[in-house]
């Protein structure tokens, strides 16, 4: 099932007789679905303009035990005066146990139903029912076609011109409409990083969610980059595959656009800047320890340069399996980047760009025989926001860091602070631990002004928190 970009629209019209509050017809959402309705996995087909005086119709059939065929929320006024109806054709429904159209409220405790006949012989059939509205939590009311054990082989329903009038003065002055408007999809970047195509072969993956035929046509990728034009194809998992082949290293832009295979026409666009990179050689295999966990060695703690090779910039985790007093490890160069603290573990974290790297152990003695020094490879999946509170129940404040000597962050990259002096001092200890500390800090602005380059600059410019290396 694909989501709906829906946008609901303040009833303003109060001239004399009753307006539709649903969307007037069942518009393709460009996405597989129909603007203003969830179809919750329904099966449904949209089988044209077969409806009562022409209009689009669906059709629901198959084996499904349960169908709910709904729209979003919709503003209703509790009291007010409503009419709910539908053209409905149907086919062999009658070991159905429930087939109706209606109205329910937030937690389903109430509706309002209007029965859909369970055989039309082949016709179009009116339904519909006048009714006073129910109360609902926030004034929040559904319309959806229910069914349960409806569709044994060869039965079906189709629908067409639901509408929702509200019928008198309340119902109209409270009520909200469904203006429905179609998703605009987005070419959306797969595989790889787009700062890590590798310049000796760029091929790259892309994602549309939208439809990959129009009015029978194929819909391709076309993808632009340094003058050159590729394009791919979309597969059933609306993935196409755009090869550039061999390119400069550096940066560049391409650019994209969902066309119509033969007549050019373009029904979606994108840009995105790429990074390509030179492939390292000799790199360190890496053991996967799970799916964010990767071991490059563990070996025995002795003095000494330890050379390794890591394919892409990214955190590297370096541990000792228990503290040894005297014992350091410098990281390319930076003197005892993990060193002994009493009572801490001795690990660090430190996030090294692409290529050849070196530890040297120092400090081993009779007493450390036996340790081991172990290497590893951490993801980035996020940040963590910095508790300033001490709150007991909270898992991950300060003093929980403390308490617990957690001198490390697993897999994310970064703690955020917000400027507090507590803070700030604690920052230092998880700076010099390998954690990529940033701070947040308010501007003195308004908020109307920040859209403003000139203002936010020099509202950044006049707060202290930026002026501190």
């Amino acid at each position: 099932m694909r989501f709906m970009v829906l946008a609901a629209a303040c009833v303003t019209c109060l001239a004399a007789g009753a307006f539709n509050l649903l969307p007037d017809d069942f518009v393709c959402d460009n996405a597989g679905g129909f603007c203003a309705w969830d179809t919750k996995g329904a099966p449904v087909v949209d089988i044209g303009n077969q409806g009562s005086q022409s209009r689009k119709a669906l059709r629901f059939a198959g084996t499904e035990r349960a169908l709910c065929f709904e729209t979003p929320w919709l503003k209703l006024a509790a009291g007010g005066r409503y009419r709910l109806s539908a053209d409905v054709r149907t086919k062999e429904l009658e070991a159905a146990k429930r087939v109706d159209l209606l109205v329910y409220n937030a937690k389903w405790s109430d509706e309002e139903r209007v029965s859909v006949p369970r055989d039309t012989s082949g016709e179009w059939r009116h339904i519909s029912r006048e009714f006073t509205l129910m109360n609902s939590l926030d004034g929040k009311y559904a319309v959806a076609l229910y069914a349960s054990d409806a569709f044994a082989k060869g039965a079906y329903l189709d629908i067409s011109g639901v509408m929702l009038e509200p019928l008198d003065e309340k119902a109209k002055n409270g009520s909200q409409a469904v203006a429905a408007e179609p998703f605009k999809p987005r070419i959306s970047p797969v595989d790889p990083l787009l700062n890590d195509v590798d310049a000796a072969h760029a091929r790259l993956t892309f994602f549309y969610p939208g439809e990959i035929k129009s009015e029978g046509e194929r819909l391709v990728l076309r993808a632009k980059m340094a003058g050159r034009m590729v394009t791919g194809e979309f597969g059933k998992d609306h993935k196409a595959i755009v090869d550039f082949g061999k390119i400069d290293k550096g940066y560049r832009r391409i650019d994209l656009e969902v066309v119509g295979e033969t007549s050019g026409k373009v029904f979606a666009s994108s840009g995105y800047t790429i990074r390509a990179n030179e492939a390292v050689k000799g790199v360190t295999p890496a053991k996967r320890l799970n799916n964010f966990v990767s071991e490059l060695f563990a070996k025995p703690l002795e003095n000494g340069e330890t050379p390794f090779v890591i394919a892409k910039e990214g955190w590297v985790y370096v541990s000792l399996d228990k503290p040894y007093p005297g014992v350091t490890v410098d990281v390319d160069g930076i003197e005892s980047a993990l060193r002994f603290r009493d009572g801490e573990p001795s690990e660090t974290q430190r996030f090294l760009p692409a290529g050849r790297h070196v530890l040297k152990v120092k400090g081993a003695d009779n007493a450390s025989k036996g340790g081991i020094l172990r290497v590893r490879l951490v993801k980035t999946i996020g940040g963590a926001n910095f508790m300033n509170r001490d709150y007991v129940n909270s898992g991950y404040e300060r003093g929980f860091r403390e308490r617990f000597k957690m001198s490390t962050t697993m897999n994310t990259a970064d703690m955020k602070f917000y400027g507090k002096p507590s803070a700030m001092r604690f920052a230092a200890k998880l700076a010099e631990r390998g954690i990529d500390v940033k701070f947040a800090s308010s501007l003195q602005c308004r908020h109307s002004a920040r859209n403003d380059i000139h203002t936010l600059y020099e509202a950044v410019a006049a707060n202290p928190a930026f002026g501190k290396g």
